[in-house]
């Protein structure tokens, strides 16, 4: 057997394996058995906003500049975008969610009314970062 039939033939028994433990699963879970959900009932279909991996990583820079690196950690960065701002974003009418601005405005006004909030210490600015721009806006009020 010529060393690319063997490839063709473990890629195929891959396949059938894949295929049979997913049928498995499907029936052990009575997949089949549920009832479909139904739009408008069940489901409601919303407009929901995500960041491409080149926006990701500039405002993961910006915050780099912003927060003191005693107080950033790549794990505080991460949880910052995924629990704070892309809620935030989302949260926006669909005509101002395409503005990332009006999401940090949002957060920017939790961060001012809750002063003992831990997302306000991790960005209180150390001495070196004081005259820093603002998160991510040059205009944003600070919130040291």
């Amino acid at each position: 057997m010529h060393w690319q039939d063997c490839i063709t033939s473990t890629a195929t028994v891959l396949s059938f394996s894949q295929a049979s433990v997913q049928d498995r699963v499907c029936t052990d879970r009575k997949v089949l058995q549920k009832e479909p959900l139904q739009l408008n009932k069940d489901i409601q279909e919303v407009p929901v906003w995500g960041l491409d991996s080149y926006t990701r990583r500039m405002i993961e820079i910006a915050l780099e500049d912003r927060v003191g690196p005693a107080r950033r950690t790549e794990a505080s960065l991460r949880r910052f975008i995924e629990k704070k701002l892309l809620p935030a974003i989302n949260a926006q009418s669909p005509d101002h969610a395409h503005n990332i601005n009006y999401a940090i405005d949002a957060i920017l006004e939790v961060l001012h009314s809750d002063r003992s909030s831990s997302l306000l210490r991790m960005f209180s600015c150390s001495s070196t970062h004081q005259h820093s721009p603002s998160l991510l806006r040059s205009d944003s009020p600070s919130i040291n």
